[in-house]
């Protein structure tokens, strides 16, 4: 999925490491093991026959195991396979290291420790490296790289952190461990992450030593800002240990905390690129919503700004303010009729949010998030439609940031489909729950379904096509 060797991937998509990383562990964990090791092989000695049977082996287990979307766009660099081999085959100017994990490792710590340095955390003069000869050229050599760039930029995974080249890491050393305590203390901490990972994997007991242990090794794997860190290895293993170890660590730190509040730390992810497709037997249920379809209606203050919150001191603590929003402006316009004067602050007006105003909503959601907890769709007597305004919040811009990484890394073109039923136009495209959605553009009532000719059909008996 190199944009250099596709038909369908875009450049945007290079610096998309956290689409890259959800798509990895979409493949690791639904295809079976023997693609999976086709594939590894394919590449331990590449050429143009090994590496394509590897291909379409992937692309059809995909489309089977995942969506006939990923399928498409992997299938996307087929017509490249022959300069894929040649690149694959060829000697690294880096050395040994440019094919191990090695490699991403050492310059993702580089850029951490950058970051620290740009934001005042740290003022590092040197980082130390154990001597392993076998990759020091290689080490030495991507130094220098990252401290010779210039002034460009991606952005670090899980953050919004940008980073260019090397501007606070003054040194690069590889030292021998017996002589330099600084690599025997990293050596212990990864030792001991080790220790915590292999309990996470098996069935082991975990003792409250080991709970000690990880109460002070493991927070800084929850520091969201500035970010010391992210787990490189599969989402299984990350799960196993957020299950088995980090939980307890976040239930010991913060007591007062649900389980399902823990569980939402270990689980703030991004809606995923490519969704496995719905009706699978071992797919997760949906998880209930209240579901916000656009446009929506609010009422906003003509004198302070601000959509409205309604108070209520008497009822319970997270209902005693609550921000409402509408389905329609003839129902925004009821409930402003059923308010007097008395009831308002300061005049309001109602405001239509649509597709290019969702950015505006987010961040009025956002400011009224600081003072109230609810947020009710369509206020009326019925206890129905609330949710809470900062989950309301993170579901819409997890959303809107799939969209974004969709059509900027090219996606689109295997997401998006055009349907022509007689001279309507319609279109679907594969939704974050997996599910497909179909509707006549601009503004035509979306359907939905499980397979994307399902929902067109939908569309065509609702609408008489």
């Amino acid at each position: 999925m190199d944009p250099a060797y596709s038909t369908i991937v875009k450049n945007p998509f290079i610096q998309d490491v956290i689409s890259k990383q959800e798509i990895a562990n979409t493949i690791y964990n639904r295809l079976p093991d023997e693609v999976i090791r086709q594939f590894a092989e394919a590449y331990r000695a590449p050429d143009v026959t090994t590496l394509a049977e590897a291909l379409r082996a992937v692309a059809t287990s995909v489309e089977a195991h995942v969506s006939p979307e990923l399928a498409k766009a992997i299938a996307g660099c087929e017509s490249f396979i022959d300069e894929i081999a040649e690149v694959e085959a060829a000697t690294s100017p880096l050395g040994d290291v440019a094919g191990t994990l090695n490699m991403p490792c050492l310059i993702s710590f580089l850029m951490l420790v950058e970051n620290l340095g740009r934001i005042g955390m740290a003022h590092p003069i040197a980082v130390l490296h154990d001597q392993q000869h076998a990759y020091q050229e290689g080490y030495n050599r991507i130094f220098k790289m990252h401290k010779g760039l210039t002034d460009w930029f991606a952005r670090l995974p899980h953050t919004n952190t940008t980073y260019s080249n090397l501007k606070h890491v003054a040194k690069f050393e590889m030292r021998e461990s017996k002589a330099s305590l600084p690599i025997q203390a990293a050596d212990l901490l990864a030792g001991a992450i080790h220790h915590c990972c292999r309990l996470a994997m098996s069935k082991e007991v975990v003792t409250e030593g080991d709970m000690a242990l990880a109460d002070m090794i493991l927070p800084g794997l929850l520091v969201p800002e500035p970010r010391l860190t992210w787990i490189i290895c599969s989402e299984t293993c990350t799960r196993a240990l957020g299950r088995r170890v980090l939980r307890p660590v976040i239930k010991r730190m913060h007591p007062t905390e649900t389980d399902t509040r823990a569980d939402e730390r270990l689980d703030e992810v991004l809606a995923p690129m490519f969704p496995v497709k719905v009706g699978d037997a071992d797919s997760k249920p949906p998880v209930p919503r209240v579901r916000f379809d656009l446009p929506l209606f609010g009422l906003v203050g003509e004198t302070h700004g601000g959509l409205m919150i309604m108070n209520n001191p008497d009822a319970p603590p997270d209902f005693q303010r609550i921000m409402v929003l509408f389905s329609s402006a003839a129902n925004a316009q009821w409930f402003l009729d059923m308010l007097g004067e008395d009831d308002l602050n300061q005049p309001q007006r109602i405001v239509e949010f649509g597709v290019p105003e969702l950015g505006e909503l987010i961040e009025l959601l956002r400011e009224g998030s600081r003072y109230a907890i609810a947020l009710k769709l369509d206020p009326g007597d019925d206890t129905k439609g609330f949710t809470r305004v900062s989950e309301a919040v993170d579901n819409l811009e997890l959303i809107l940031d799939r969209v974004r990484r969709i059509f900027m890394s090219g996606m689109h073109a295997v997401m998006l489909e055009k349907h022509r039923v007689d001279s309507t136009e319609i279109l679907s495209i594969q939704c974050h729950d997996g599910k497909y959605a179909a509707m006549i553009p601009p503004n035509g009532i979306i359907y939905f379904a499980a397979k994307r000719d399902d929902a067109v059909e939908k569309l065509c008996e609702a609408e008489g096509l």
